[in-house]
């Protein structure tokens, strides 16, 4: 007895005092949730969204934000924020430029690699493509034999000078030319060494005679042809001009900027929904009550109470039940309870009724006055939630039909 009593004071204080405070089963709501402040200018993060129903809007203070939702966890990709902090540094490369040059030389050799520099800009660049010749021409070395005839008179010629002595000639001077040895040679262009080869008499005289007297001279001449043989060369003749092109980026320096860091904070609207529960008429009282204008929650005492549950199922639901209670016109309090029913397998509709055979006696009938349905979700996670409605007593259904029934 002491147990109905506290729970009868306990519904009492909640229709009265709680009801005008309730919190609506559909519920907008705001979730902030802040990335902090690191070097990540793209993140992700989950969050939970207990009973979400419904997504009104997502947005960021910077930058993007994109999410996905699966049940009631919510995963948000941030990224393209703001920098909040950077490190400013000298940075050699900061600005470039392509850069085109050339070089020309009277030989064909070139370095794989020059420095530049052009407006403000420098740096190294590379060869692009091959040199080329621009002007002049390339006559290549050649070399030949060559055979040249030295005469007497030049130098193929020797003499011995002679003076009688006691009837005798006696040798007392004689003139040999060099005629074995070399010859240089620079003809044409040609130069070289030309060597001896042989050398035969063109011409000769003997001053001698057979007798002499003392006192006497004579001289013994002879003059050679001297054959010499070698061979020369002709360097080869360049003039020509070659050209190489280079290209490449070259470099200005400047102040750049790194170690960046993004922070987000990412607002979630959502409507949130866990328990709406109603109470409604069958469809003859329906029907009546809309013929008179009505409020959906005028009854009268003695139609039964139809129930229905829109409970969230994101998470497995453990059960449904409604406790109701009304004044009677006796003056006492009727207390009632029942554990709705889930419409289908996995639905999120439970359906029950509320009715008591009292409140078709004329000596308990329900007061003129407000009674109230306190429907409790229970899900298996463990959360619970509440939802009170209210209904309004106006008349009973004897002073509207005579019959002591309800339907």
């Amino acid at each position: 007895m002491m147990k109905k009593v506290l729970l009868l004071i306990g519904l009492l204080f909640f229709a009265f005092s709680y009801f005008q405070s309730s919190v609506s089963a559909y519920e907008s709501k705001n979730e902030y949730i802040n990335f902090p402040e690191n070097t990540q200018r793209t993140r992700t993060k989950t969050v939970q969204l207990p009973f979400v129903d419904s997504i009104q809007s997502v947005t960021v203070d910077n930058g993007n934000v994109s999410y996905d939702l699966n049940g009631d966890m919510m995963t948000l990709t941030v990224s393209n924020g703001d920098w909040v902090n950077r490190e400013a540094y000298y940075d050699p490369e900061k600005y470039s430029k392509y850069a085109t040059t050339s070089r020309t030389s009277s030989s064909n050799s070139f370095p794989s690699s020059i420095s530049h520099s052009s407006d403000g800009h420098s740096g190294t660049i590379s060869k692009s493509g091959s040199s080329y010749v621009i002007s002049g021409s390339y006559t290549p070395s050649d070399s030949k034999v060559v055979e040249r005839i030295d005469s007497s008179t030049s130098t193929g010629y020797s003499w011995v000078d002679y003076k009688c002595s006691d009837g005798s000639w006696v040798r007392v001077d004689e003139y040999r030319t060099a005629d074995k040895g070399s010859r240089s040679y620079n003809a044409g262009g040609y130069s070289g060494t030309l060597y001896y080869v042989k050398h035969w008499s063109i011409r000769s005289y003997d001053q001698r005679t057979s007798n002499c007297s003392d006192g006497d001279t004579a001289r013994w001449h002879n003059e050679n042809n001297i054959l010499f043989r070698g061979t020369v060369t002709k360097p080869a003749v360049d003039t020509r001009t070659w050209k190489q092109d280079y290209s490449g980026t070259i470099y200005k320096g400047g102040t750049s900027y790194r170690n960046h860091t993004y922070a987000y904070e990412v607002v979630v609207s959502y409507e949130e929904h866990t328990l709406t529960g109603s109470v409604y008429h069958t469809n003859k009282w329906k029907n009546y009550h809309d013929s008179l204008s009505h409020p959906s929650d005028y009854f009268y005492s003695g139609e039964k109470f139809l129930l229905l549950a829109d409970v969230n199922n994101l998470y497995e639901i453990s059960s449904v039940h409604v406790d109701f209670i009304g004044k009677r016109i006796d003056g006492a309090f009727l207390e009632l309870d029942t554990l709705l029913t889930e419409r289908y397998t996995g639905s999120r509709l439970y359906d029950g009724m509320i009715y008591d055979s009292s409140m078709s006696d004329p000596k308990t009938l329900l007061d003129n006055e407000d009674v109230y349905f306190l429907f409790t979700a229970n899900w298996e996670n463990g959360e619970s939630r509440q939802q009170l409605v209210k209904a309004t007593i106006i008349d009973n259904v004897f002073n509207r039909t005579s019959l002591y029934r309800t339907n």
